[in-house]
């Protein structure tokens, strides 16, 4: 993008991942990329980097415009990520992504959008089917090809054409063939079936038997992101007397993380990342993942008091009952 509008600092949307490659051609290796944008911005040294990146809050359009008209003639570039994994950050709307396509098409930046988490998983066309917003460039992860190993970039034709020319290519998960393999028929299986709307209905009541269960305990909470990628979040959980056996809320999440992981429930260690369903998931899954899901939340709670509850016993006999994790 810095190659393509002869500009080098980027704009980046609050909540999204900026990583910056350093393509400076090395000693003895391909001169590809000596005359590129990015490679003068490493040759300033690690130290210059923050000046380059411009952060902008979530929603606010005016403040993206703002920033275009003080250097319109430095910013070739706006990165966003439409659906952060954080829960403390909250999706972007749709009025503001048609006013940041909007400012791109005005400004001529290139518009970024990252859907290592979201493509192939929350739509056929991800997010930009979605929320309905083009990009000019685009990143794809894991999803692509149900977890292997693989990452790709797509992009309108000018820019792309840049590789080769101005832009060394740099990728940290290569185009192995079986991955490639695996990522041509899980393409196939997602336009074929009806994969990503059975996820969507799994994801929603799961999403909504996990609401039950921290509300029937008073937990205050927020389960947000669409239901193939659910994001958990809880607030005002009473701190203990016993400073040993704190589960406010974040020693809420790492207590609970381990313990569904240590039942078959395999879910990020950070509960701030989202929970991700598959296709394969079915009613036992989910029957399996909510009783054990109530009982790991009743046995966190009881660190307060280190005496299990009847509540906490029932939850454990309903969990048991499955052999295998889901």
């Amino acid at each position: 993008a810095r190659a393509h509008s002869g500009r080098d600092e980027i704009a980046i949307v609050d909540g999204s991942h900026a990583w910056l490659v350093d393509d400076a051609p090395r000693a003895g290796g391909p001169a590809m990329g000596s005359d590129a944008r990015s490679s003068r911005a490493v040759a300033k040294g690690r130290g210059a980097f923050d000046a380059w990146f411009h952060s902008i809050p979530r929603n606010d359009a005016n403040a993206f415009e703002e920033l275009l008209c003080r250097r319109r003639d430095r910013i070739g570039a706006l990165l966003i990520e439409p659906i952060p994994l954080s829960p403390a950050q909250p999706a972007l709307d749709a009025d503001t992504l048609a006013s940041l396509r909007s400012l791109c098409d005005r400004f001529e930046v290139a518009l970024i959008v990252d859907e290592s988490a979201t493509g192939f998983r929350i739509a056929r066309g991800g997010a930009q089917q979605a929320f309905d917003v083009r990009a000019d460039l685009c990143t794809f992860g894991p999803s692509l090809a149900n977890g292997y190993p693989i990452a790709a970039l797509a992009g309108s034709e000018p820019i792309m054409r840049r590789f080769g020319k101005q832009v060394a290519q740099g990728i940290g998960s290569a185009a192995h063939p079986l991955s490639l393999a695996v990522a041509d028929k899980t393409l196939q299986l997602l336009e074929e079936t009806d994969a990503l709307e059975r996820i969507a209905k799994y994801g929603s009541r799961m999403r909504e038997g996990l609401s039950q269960v921290l509300t029937r305990r008073g937990i205050p909470h927020s389960l947000t992101g669409p239901p193939a990628m659910i994001r958990l979040g809880v607030s005002g959980l009473p701190q203990p007397v016993d400073g040993n056996r704190s589960v406010g809320e974040r020693a809420f999440a790492s207590a609970l993380a381990p313990r569904l992981q240590a039942s078959g429930i395999l879910c990020e260690p950070d509960l701030d990342a989202p929970w991700f369903v598959s296709a394969a998931h079915n009613e036992l899954c989910l029957a399996e993942t909510l009783a054990k899901f109530e009982h790991a939340t009743d046995a966190v709670l009881e660190l307060q008091s280190g005496a299990p509850g009847r509540s906490a016993r029932a939850a454990a006999r309903r969990a048991s009952a499955f052999a295998s994790p889901s």
